[in-house]
């Protein structure tokens, strides 16, 4: 089972994250189904508790081409179009147990 550890240095019950997950996409999607983010743009960390992989293997797909590319936000900041990641998600193929 895994747990993650917070700035204070306590461990989160995986479901814990779980429902901080569930709250970040239910936020976005709220956003974009009224209308307030019709192009919304995802952080990193929101960016990679949507897809559920580490950056390490999310930057090897975007560099083969097999993710959707960031656009750069300014200097320092990049983002990905939640449209695209969506997009990116359903074309994923489901693996049978």
């Amino acid at each position: 089972m895994f747990a993650m550890v917070n700035k204070q240095d306590r461990i989160q019950p995986p479901c814990t994250l779980l429902k901080q997950l569930t709250r970040s996409i239910d936020t976005i999607t709220l956003a974009v189904e009224r209308g307030k983010m019709s192009q919304a743009m995802l952080k990193r960390s929101e960016m990679l508790k949507i897809v559920g992989m580490g950056y390490t293997t999310v930057w090897r797909l975007e560099k083969d081409g097999k993710f959707p590319a960031r656009k750069r936000l300014s200097v320092g900041r990049v983002g990905w179009l939640l449209s695209e990641v969506q997009e990116w998600m359903a074309s994923r193929t489901l693996v049978a147990a």
